[in-house]
């Protein structure tokens, strides 16, 4: 009867584990080495929330509770900074969704996170369609770059 339990407590934390594990792959990694509200670096302690599908991380509990009382400023300003930080590194130099069309600058946007750059604003829906392909394209990229 014991080695049942044990098997059933077993399964049971694996599959909170893997939900937990699925959670954080699917939620979009913050890629700034500082905190959003206060500027500050984050150190170990630094406290991880999920918002809207995004990973954010903030120096303490404070700025968390900062940013759940206004989101949408703190996510602009995010996006703002995504978009500055990984402008460089964009592996295409066409809109990911029509290939040969040239990107428009003011149409950067952030998805879970990331940059992704199109050529006018139809290209947005057919992205809000399909993220993951797009997404899937964009990776197809760095990784032909990085060869």
């Amino acid at each position: 009867m014991r080695f049942g339990i044990a098997i059933g407590t077993v399964l049971i934390l694996a599959a909170v584990v893997a939900g937990s594990a699925e959670n954080e792959q699917t939620a979009g990694v913050y890629p700034l080495d500082h905190c959003i509200v206060s500027g500050k670096k984050l150190g170990d302690n630094a406290v991880t929330y999920v918002h809207e599908g995004r990973e954010l991380r903030f120096c303490c509990g404070g700025c968390s509770d900062k940013f759940k009382a206004d989101p949408a400023s703190y996510i602009a300003k995010l996006d703002k900074e995504i978009i500055e930080q990984q402008r460089d590194s964009y592996p295409l130099e066409t809109c990911v969704i029509m290939s040969e069309d040239e990107i428009d600058p003011k149409l950067d946007f952030v998805y879970n996170n990331r940059l992704v750059r199109i050529c006018c604003r139809d290209c947005t829906t057919d992205f809000n369609d399909d993220p993951a392909k797009y997404i899937a394209l964009i990776d197809k990229a760095i990784i032909e770059k990085q060869k």
